[in-house]
C-alpha cells in the first residue's frame, strides 16, 4: 500500500513527520511518501522556491528509511493538481492500494479541487484530525454536495482499505504537535527560537539561507 503525503512544507516540520511515521505505522503503509508541492492552485505561491523547499523535506528524511520524497510536483510546469499526480501515480503503481493523506482543514473544500470526483477514482483519501476537532464539525461544515458523495464510500476498518485499490473515505485521529508552518514563519520573523519545531538538518538549511526573516 502506497500512502501519499503531500503539501508546500514550507517549511517541513516535526508535525509533519510524525504524523507520516504514525500514519505509516497504523495503516500498515508500505511506502510513505512526501510529495511537496511545486505551485499550489489553492494558495498564495510559497516565498520560498521549490528546490529550497525540496531541500529541506529530503534533508528532514534523510536518515529515516521510512519515509520517502517524490519531488514530481516541481518537476512539472504549472499548477500542481493532485489529480494529475494521482494519475502519474497510478501508472507506476498498477493496482497497488493508494492513500491520499488531507488534512481535516484541507478536506472540507476538497470539492473546490480540480477534477475532484476523479481523484476517487485514482486514490483512498484518508481524513487526518486532531483530538478536539470533532467529526461532527467536519461533517457539518462540508458542502451537501461532498456529503453526499463520501457517505457511501466512509470506512472505518482499514483492511477494506487494503482490500480496495481506489476510492474509499477514512477518518483517522492524529496526535501530532501543534504547531504549522505559518507558525514556524512567524516566529523566525520574530527572532524567536524553532529549534524544538523542526529537524536540526532542516533548521541548518533555514539558517544557511536566511529563511523567513523580515525583508
Amino acid at each position: 500500500m502506497i500512502g501519499l503525503f503531500g503539501g508546500t512544507f514550507n517549511p517541513i516540520h516535526w508535525g509533519h513527520i510524525r504524523t507520516a511515521a504514525k500514519l505509516k505505522k497504523t495503516l500498515n503503509i508500505e511506502k510513505m511518501i512526501l510529495m511537496p508541492c511545486g505551485l499550489p492552485p489553492h494558495r498564495e505561491k510559497p516565498d520560498v522556491d521549490a528546490p529550497t523547499r525540496l531541500a529541506m523535506v529530503e534533508a528532514a528524511v534523510k536518515y529515516d528509511p521510512g519515509l520517502l520524497v517524490d519531488s514530481r510536483e516541481m518537476r512539472r510546469a504549472g499548477l500542481s493538481y493532485t489529480v494529475d499526480t494521482l494519475t502519474e501515480v497510478r501508472h507506476q503503481y498498477g493496482d497497488e492500494p493508494i492513500c491520499l493523506i488531507v488534512g481535516a482543514d484541507a478536506f472540507l473544500k476538497f470539492d473546490t479541487w480540480h477534477h475532484w470526483q476523479r481523484i476517487f477514482d485514482l486514490a483512498h483519501i484518508i481524513v487526518v484530525y486532531r483530538p478536539g476537532w470533532p467529526l461532527t464539525t467536519l461533517n457539518d461544515n462540508i458542502s451537501e454536495q461532498l456529503r453526499d458523495f463520501i457517505a457511501s464510500r466512509r470506512t472505518e476498518d482499514t483492511q477494506q482499505i487494503r482490500q480496495h485499490c481506489a476510492g474509499l473515505v477514512l477518518m483517522q485521529k492524529i496526535t501530532d504537535m501543534d504547531v504549522s508552518s505559518s507558525q514556524i514563519r512567524e516566529k523566525i520573523a520574530k527572532g524567536e527560537s524553532i529549534n524544538e519545531l523542526v529537524p536540526d538538518s532542516v533548521l541548518a538549511i533555514i539558517r544557511q539561507n536566511a529563511l523567513y526573516k523580515q525583508p
